[in-house]
């Protein structure tokens, strides 16, 4: 069975579902003996397995350095300001997650994400 869990939320300090989203994870890895766990963060799939979630919780722990905090707000507030940013962006990840879904069993979204239906055959 595969199983893939919605990743975005490692991608910046962990907040509560965050924390949610990494113990489930860890969780997962540990129990799952027949269960493949990969990773979708909203641009490309990976593997979920103990190394994986080891650095994402040691890069979550470490301190961020001023300036690339501020390089992130930065960088956010301009593309926020691009009219149909939000809109290109869910494509492209519709576009992405669609052309892997067919090995998928199950996704859990742990944010709001807008995937497209999966097709039971």
């Amino acid at each position: 069975m595969m199983l893939c869990l919605e990743t975005s939320a490692f991608h910046s300090r962990f907040t509560g579902i965050g924390h949610y989203a990494w113990f489930l994870a860890d969780r997962l890895a540990r129990l799952s003996g027949d269960i493949e766990i990969i990773g979708f963060d909203g641009v490309r799939f990976h593997d979920i397995d103990l190394a994986y979630l080891a650095a994402v919780r040691a890069r979550n722990d470490a301190e961020p350095g001023e300036r690339a905090l501020m390089g992130r707000r930065r960088a956010f507030g301009i593309v926020r300001r691009i009219p149909f940013a939000r809109t290109l962006y869910r494509r492209f990840k519709q576009h992405r997650f669609r052309r892997r879904t067919q090995r998928i069993d199950l996704f859990h979204a742990v944010v709001s994400v807008n995937v497209v239906e999966i097709e039971c055959s």
